[in-house]
């Protein structure tokens, strides 16, 4: 004889983790929701970090600074702390992905992302209305490879021969920061909707 006891409804395992944030409040849903956009975020920024790593340069002071799109538009979109967060583990995650940890370059990456920051930082504190995304970033470009440069000089070679360099650093920062802006503004565009549904700046 035949059971008569109705079946047990399926369980959807994959399911559980979405209801579980369903039932959280509002503001820790929006709160959880900021974390896991910065977390793929962080991840864009490494992937475009290693990529310009590994790929070949026409020179070995140029370089596009891919990685930086990330930052500026962490930067417009969640504020500093979440901008200098993502520079972080941009540079210690992919100084330990390229194995360079610890190296001359990766000295000269962190000051060099750290300067950057607060070039930008800066810019957008002193004219947050005068400067685009475009002009941000060259500020921030620009103070990168002043930021590496101070620190080849304080470590690797003499000052007076690093500061030869400097013209040359400042004009190719310039373009790439361009670049590197115009691209920022798109990814602004894009995160710019889900900002406005609530989900703000991370804090």
């Amino acid at each position: 004889m035949r059971s008569s006891a109705s079946a047990r409804p399926a369980v959807d395992a994959s399911a559980a983790p979405a209801a579980a944030a369903a039932a959280l409040p509002a503001p820790a849903r929006a709160r959880l929701s900021r974390l896991a956009d910065l977390a793929l975020l962080v991840a864009a920024s490494l992937v475009l970090f290693v990529f310009e790593s590994l790929a070949p340069s026409p020179l070995p002071w140029l370089r596009l600074g891919l990685a930086n799109v990330v930052t500026v538009a962490v930067l417009f979109s969640d504020g500093v702390a979440a901008a200098l967060l993502v520079t972080l583990a941009r540079v210690l995650l992919g100084s330990l992905l390229v194995g360079g940890f610890l190296s001359p370059a990766f000295l000269l990456s962190i000051s060099g992302g750290l300067a950057g920051l607060l070039a930008m930082a800066a810019a957008r504190r002193l004219a947050p209305r005068a400067l685009s995304a475009v002009g941000v970033s060259v500020a921030g470009s620009v103070g990168h490879n002043v930021g590496q440069l101070l620190a080849l000089s304080l470590v690797f070679v003499r000052t007076a021969d690093a500061l030869r360099l400097l013209p040359y650093l400042v004009l190719s920062a310039t373009l790439t920061g361009c670049l590197t802006g115009l691209l920022a503004a798109a990814l602004i565009a894009y995160l710019a909707p889900r900002r406005r549904l609530g989900h703000g700046a991370v804090t």
